[in-house]
């Protein structure tokens, strides 16, 4: 083999993916049967977003959407449903702050609602006026 993988968690796989995409004679080694419940990647649902309070994070999901997509194309199962997302905090919160600096820098689409346009938009959610 030219490489050989251990562990077939999202990282293992992803760089097994990769590495056989290239050419390379692959092997990956995992200590569980296929789709196992005892890892972080199990269960019905997960959730991606494009916006962290890191903008490392935020600059790597511009790179991890596409490849996503092209697994979906390869693999013909829909994984990923892009529904949005909503971030609130309190006004004035340095970590709300940070993720929008984030999203600019990042070139994410965002819109920075008050409280009153939250709940307007979202009726199911009852926000109060310190929340943005």
């Amino acid at each position: 083999f030219d490489v050989c993988v251990i562990g077939a968690g999202i990282i293992g796989s992803s760089t097994a993916f990769y590495a056989a995409s290239t050419g390379a004679k692959t092997l990956v080694l995992e200590q569980y049967h296929f789709l196992h419940k005892k890892g972080a990647s199990h269960g019905d649902s997960r959730i991606i977003r494009k916006t962290y309070d890191k903008a490392f994070y935020t600059q790597l999901m511009n790179l991890a959407y596409p490849l996503w997509e092209e697994a979906q194309s390869l693999s013909s199962i829909n994984v990923l449903t892009p529904t949005g997302g909503l971030s609130l905090g309190k006004i004035g919160d340095k970590n709300l702050d940070v993720i929008i600096d984030a999203a600019k820098k990042g070139g994410i689409k965002f819109e920075r609602l008050t409280a009153a346009e939250v709940n307007r938009r979202y009726p199911y959610f009852n926000i109060s006026e310190d929340i943005e």
